[in-house]
């Protein structure tokens, strides 16, 4: 046989068994991928576990320090006004006051002569004529003595001096006039004998007249009426409190 037959026959068998090989393995993987895979039963549930308790409460910290106090923020604006509130209840009435008595003090502390004039225009010519005019006048010391003018005195005023002196209070429209002369004379006292703050103050009191007494007969109906309802016209004090007044 020649070599180039011999060359021939190797191919041919080479090439065969690389065709039968090919064969066989496209045979193999053909059945792995048609293969099903068989699943087994599905195992039962297993039962759930108990819940562990819970753990113990820890103790409480210790509370931190307080912060420091902020500063204070600006004031807000005014809210709106708030409803008006109920009208209260009225109140009970008072006593009435005595509308014909009118009192007026004085002060005579600065006063450091015997004779002082007071202006006063409620001392009109109806009032003079008509009404009754009562005059007080009351000592810075001792213990305040009050006289119902016109008045002699004999006080004492402290540190070894005293006062004698007929006292009158003059009244005229629209001013009334307080004079001090020696007891008996119609010589007034020294102006040295009166100091400042000897005199206290000058109380005046007019009560109306009605219309149907005026004059005397006024003052003696007042007179009559004070007396009678035991109020001792001299005593300032219970006049006042007769009538009401301060």
């Amino acid at each position: 046989m020649s070599k180039t037959s011999v060359k021939f026959l190797i191919c041919f068998i080479m090439a065969l068994t690389i065709a039968a090989l090919t064969s066989c393995q496209k045979d193999n993987l053909e059945d792995a991928v048609l293969t099903e895979t068989v699943h087994g039963e599905q195992g039962v549930a297993g039962t759930a576990g108990e819940n562990g308790r819970d753990g113990e409460k820890g103790d409480t910290g210790e509370q931190g320090p307080q912060g420091e106090k902020g500063e204070r923020g600006p004031q807000g604006e005014q809210g709106p006004q708030g409803e008006i509130g109920a009208a209260g209840a009225n109140g009970a009435d008072g006593e009435d006051g005595n509308a014909n008595v009118r009192s007026f003090k004085f002060s005579l502390t600065s006063v450091a002569s015997s004779h002082h004039t007071i202006e006063m225009p409620q001392l009109t010519t109806e009032v003079m004529e008509n009404d009754v005019i009562l005059t007080y006048l009351q000592f810075s010391r001792p213990l305040l003595l009050t006289y119902q003018l016109p008045a002699t005195i004999n006080v004492g005023l402290g540190g070894g001096r005293s006062l004698a002196a007929d006292i009158s209070a003059s009244l005229w429209v629209g001013e009334i006039t307080l004079s001090l002369k020696k007891p008996g004379e119609l010589t007034s006292l020294m102006d040295s004998d009166i100091r400042a703050g000897d005199l206290k103050t000058l109380r005046v009191v007019i009560i109306k007249s009605t219309e149907s007494t005026t004059g005397k007969t006024a003052e003696q109906n007042v007179r009559a009426e004070l007396k009678s309802a035991g109020v001792n016209i001299s005593n300032y004090d219970e006049v006042a409190r007769y009538y009401g007044i301060d």
